[in-house]
C-alpha cells in the first residue's frame, strides 16, 4: 500500500559501458569461450541510448549473432 514512484532516466555512456563489461563477464562464467571486444561493447553503449532492456536485447542479439555464424 506505501508503494515508491520513482522516475529514472537512462543511462549514462559510462554506465551502459559498464554494463556490457558486466554482462559479458556473467556470461562467460557459463561459457568462457564468448569473447567479444571492448571496441563492440564500446559501439553498442554508443549506439543503444534507451533503456536497461534496450541494452540488455542489444548484448542478447550478439550473442545470439555469434552462435549463428
Amino acid at each position: 500500500n506505501g508503494g515508491v514512484a520513482l522516475e529514472m532516466g537512462s543511462p549514462d555512456f559510462a554506465m551502459r559501458f559498464s554494463i556490457l563489461k558486466q554482462r559479458l563477464e556473467a556470461a562467460q562464467v557459463d561459457d568462457a569461450s564468448i569473447t567479444i571486444s571492448e571496441e563492440v561493447l564500446s559501439h553498442v553503449a554508443r549506439t543503444v541510448s534507451g533503456s536497461g532492456r534496450d541494452l540488455e536485447g542489444a548484448f542478447n542479439q550478439l550473442l545470439i549473432r555469434r552462435y549463428h555464424e
